[in-house]
């Protein structure tokens, strides 16, 4: 939609980046929210040293599936 991306090392700047395309306050907050939480379980499973579990792995895939359906469904409209 703003024809960039984020490239950088920080994922909050991603979110900041997410969070100026222009869609209401709410839908924003709420995307928001799904978007960080999935980069926090990125950066545990990445970086941390406590391994993922199961419960985890569903709720990141539950998540994931979440978003981009929404994305699909924004990006169909």
């Amino acid at each position: 939609m703003l024809g960039v991306r984020h490239a950088g090392d920080r994922h909050e700047d991603a979110i900041s980046l997410f969070q100026t395309v222009g869609l209401p306050r709410d839908v924003l907050l709420v995307k928001s929210r799904q978007l960080s939480r999935l980069l926090g379980i990125k950066n545990t499973a990445e970086y941390e040293e406590r391994l993922m579990d199961e419960n985890d792995a569903r709720e990141a895939v539950r998540d994931a599936e979440r978003f981009l359906g929404w994305v699909k469904e924004f990006l169909s409209k």
